[in-house]
């Protein structure tokens, strides 16, 4: 699949935006790739999360990784709503563009799914609706995906 060539302008504007509206955070753009990490706590209750996004300019999809605490499944279950290297499945491949702020969407879809993952750790039901992509599902889906028109799952 042929990706877009890397936007600077876009990723200018992500980097200045991030600073601004995430001043605690890190928030950085060097070789062509836009990187965010901060601490997330979903609610109250909940545990604090370092959150790392990365962007490479293109028209993919950032990449969401929890790197603390270790995201663990229950046992004799996986991880739901995770990509096979482990990160994050945010939204499907239609509800994300590079023209979108990631601290309006992509950052806030991050806490929402950590919320729903709390849930789940706790109900054993996974209430953030959307689906699973399949274990050997590649981050950035097939062309035959990104037809897929649906609605924001939730998180």
């Amino acid at each position: 699949m042929a990706h877009r060539l890397r936007d600077n302008g876009a990723c200018l504007r992500q980097v200045t935006d991030l600073k601004k509206k995430y001043p605690n955070g890190y928030s950085s753009w060097r070789c062509g790739m836009v990187t965010w990490r901060g601490q997330l706590q979903p609610t109250l209750n909940s545990r604090t999360y370092t959150v790392q996004i990365t962007w490479d300019g293109s028209g993919r999809r950032p990449a969401v990784d929890v790197l603390r605490p270790l995201l663990q499944p229950p046992t004799g279950t996986r991880l739901q709503h995770v990509f096979a290297d482990g990160r994050l499945c945010l939204h499907f491949t239609s509800e994300w563009h590079p023209g979108m702020l990631i601290s309006e969407t992509i950052i806030p879809w991050a806490s929402e799914w950590l919320y729903f993952h709390e849930l789940w750790l706790a109900t054993g039901e996974w209430h953030g609706g959307g689906h699973n992509p399949s274990p050997k599902a590649p981050e950035t889906p097939s062309k035959s995906e990104q037809g897929v028109d649906a609605k924001h799952h939730a998180m």
